[in-house]
């Protein structure tokens, strides 16, 4: 179990502390532990010792607490998002900077001493619910699909809001709207909460993943992550289902030393690739099925290809000159009345296409013996079941 301890900032309100779970992307048998844990044991004992405990606050709007707070779905480089691809349930605690730093301590320490009387009053529980899950994931056949990625349901609940007095009037130093909170005066609000998430990105698992031996970030994090495969010890030629990429952009700025694939259309292909000697294989019948899964699958909103690892693939490294395209165009269209066809549909359809030079000759070149057949090409295959 993973208890992840926080100060938060942002809007003021009566709770002293709050708190984040993962219920979408967890495993049943650990949601239902946690619902049983937390929800009906530890944070009723809190609130008896007088604790105001409540769901992580996230306001839908900043300048107006009444049109309510939203669930979110954290993303598996975050302590809850981890451990919900893991099977482990994974606690954030949010106390607030704006309570005095003996409130921040005292809900801290008075929680995780409710977590150990908790565990220690059912004894196994926990184990039991993350071993069947465990078990469960590394021996799943049934085919269907496993989210990667969610969106909030415009679907909410009422909740009584345990807030206070705020008032918001331009500032003169910012320009902007200045919220100021009295917290001498309670006040109780009835407002929104959207707590329902559904599926927005799932794939179905393969029946594992092979890595070419040249991507040794990729492999050195799955070892990192405790992930078990095999080296191959020749070269095979194989068949797999993997991916093309189009329309990719990246984050303008770093984050956290990377830059961020911001966007990308992915188009399931299948092509026939060579991976040599010491290639990778990984086998999803293991404990850490979904954690392969959101490293792997490009969707994945924490994947490996969208925190930079494999920017090479996208990197041109062949070309050919414009006076040489605009040649080789001609003597193409004049020998291939379906290309020619093709080539003026796209020109009369596509104005984005229709203005550039460049992408007008490239759609020649990407046709041509000379074009690298790599580019955007995912080099990472799945193992058919």
């Amino acid at each position: 179990m993973i208890i992840d301890t926080h100060t938060t900032d942002g809007a003021d309100y009566q709770y002293d502390l709050t708190y984040g779970l993962d219920r979408a992307q967890q495993h049943p048998l650990v949601v239902d532990w946690q619902a049983t844990a937390f929800d009906r044991n530890i944070f009723p004992a809190l609130t008896q010792q007088g604790h105001k405990v409540a769901p992580y606050i996230v306001l839908r709007d900043e300048a107006d607490i009444e049109k309510g707070f939203r669930a979110y779905n954290t993303t598996p480089r975050f302590s809850t998002g981890f451990g919900a691809v893991q099977n482990r349930p994974s606690l954030l605690v949010e106390t607030h900077m704006l309570k005095d730093y003996r409130n921040r301590v005292t809900a801290t320490y008075d929680l995780l001493q409710q977590i150990l009387v908790y565990i220690n009053q059912a004894p196994g529980t926990l184990r039991q619910a993350v071993t069947q899950a465990d078990q469960e994931i590394s021996t799943r056949t049934d085919g269907l699909p496993i989210p990667l990625s969610f969106k909030l349901v415009e679907q909410s609940i009422p909740f009584t809001f345990l807030g206070v007095a705020y008032t918001r009037e331009l500032s003169a130093v910012s320009g902007a709207v200045w919220t100021q909170y009295d917290v001498t005066k309670p006040k109780t609000f009835t407002i929104p909460f959207f707590n329902q998430l559904a599926v927005d990105k799932a794939v179905v698992p393969p029946k594992g993943y092979i890595i070419p031996v040249h991507l040794t970030d990729v492999i050195e994090r799955l070892k990192l992550h405790n992930i078990q495969f095999r080296t191959l010890e020749r070269a095979e030629t194989l068949t797999v289902d993997t991916y093309r990429f189009d329309k990719v952009s990246w984050q303008p700025a770093p984050f956290e030393n990377h830059h961020l694939i911001k966007d990308l259309t992915v188009i399931p292909i299948r092509k026939t690739i060579t991976y040599p000697v010491g290639s990778v294989v990984v086998m999803m019948n293991q404990r850490t099925a979904k954690v392969i899964l959101h490293l792997l699958e490009p969707e994945s909103p924490d994947s490996l290809l969208r925190w930079g690892f494999l920017d090479a693939i996208f990197e041109t490294k062949e070309y050919a000159e414009d006076y040489l395209m605009e040649q080789m165009a001609r003597q193409m269209l004049a020998r291939d009345p379906k290309l020619k066809q093709e080539f003026e549909q796209k020109v009369l359809s596509d104005k984005e296409f229709a203005s550039s030079p460049r992408a007008r000759l490239g759609f020649f070149y990407q046709r041509t013996p000379y074009y690298d057949d790599r580019l955007n090409i995912y080099p990472i295959g799945r193992i058919a079941g």
